[in-house]
């Protein structure tokens, strides 16, 4: 894992947000749609990264189906979380 969010730095990236392991599809797709409307909504400015990213995990959380950390807290953020 640290190869490839190395190499996006390197590549320019700023953050890189992750995984630490293979993750549902389903419940991938929800946290990342909560997350990018929370990070860069359409209508003003958006909370930083990491802020992001923790709300989005406890939203996802609070879903009956996906309250086991398997589906949730897979997801890591590598650098700055502007």
């Amino acid at each position: 894992m640290l190869g490839l969010t190395q190499a996006f730095m390197v590549a320019g990236g700023s953050a890189v947000l992750c995984s630490l392991w293979k993750v549902d599809d389903e419940a991938t797709s929800a946290l990342m749609r909560k997350f990018y409307a929370l990070w860069r909504p359409k209508a003003g400015k958006g909370v930083e990264a990491a802020v992001a990213l923790r709300e989005a995990q406890a939203w996802t959380r609070a879903q009956p189906d996906w309250e086991p950390p398997y589906y949730w807290a897979a997801w890591a953020l590598w650098g700055l979380s502007s």
